[in-house]
């Protein structure tokens, strides 16, 4: 059988055989076909190749090992390394939200993402309600009642300093009155 390789199979023998072979040889047969070896036939001529080229990647920086001490330049390094995005995405501003049993999903776009050691808080209406865990971009909030709301959302580091702010959003929550009367019209706009 007449097997052909493939020129990247060949060109992959080429550059890895080196290190198997001192030296490689080529000829051509009757039919016109090339061969490669690492033994001399008659006619065969030796392939001169070049070493490859490698590359080496950069030792990532020292971190220290006591995770509690924070020096200076600790902290300017934390702070050159700061968020770029924070944004609230859902609700989004102004959003009316209907008939969820007072269920609303909240949802972050932070970038890049949270670092260890910080937490993002999330405030409802000036109060707090949560921070997030480690990772986590949305939070559900229950028993969100009628009215308009704000919420607003943090980064802090581990010492309570605020490193980012997203802007408030401001959205309307509207749940059907039980003493709606069937065919009444609800107001669909943000007064109450």
């Amino acid at each position: 059988m007449n097997r052909r390789i493939p020129f990247l199979g060949l060109l992959g023998f080429i550059l890895v055989v080196p290190s198997l072979a001192e030296d490689i040889y080529k000829w051509e047969d009757a039919d016109g076909q090339t061969h490669y070896s690492d033994v001399p036939k008659a006619g065969a001529v030796e392939v001169e190749i070049h070493p490859v080229q490698t590359f080496s990647l950069p030792t990532a920086a020292s971190t220290p090992t006591d995770k509690g001490v924070n020096t200076e330049a600790d902290v300017n390094a934390e702070a050159d390394l700061g968020y770029q995005i924070m944004a609230i995405t859902k609700p989004g501003q102004e959003e009316s939200i209907w008939n969820t049993g007072g269920k609303v999903t909240v949802s972050l776009n932070l970038q890049p993402g949270l670092k260890a050691g910080h937490s993002i808080r999330l405030y409802m209406d000036g109060q707090l309600l949560a921070d997030l865990p480690p990772r986590a971009t949305s939070l559900r909030l229950s028993d969100v009642y009628r009215g308009k709301h704000q919420l607003q959302a943090e980064v802090q580091d581990k010492k309570g300093n605020v490193l980012i702010k997203a802007s408030p959003v401001t959205f309307f929550y509207h749940q059907t009155s039980v003493n709606r009367r069937p065919g009444s019209i609800i107001n669909q706009g943000p007064n109450f």
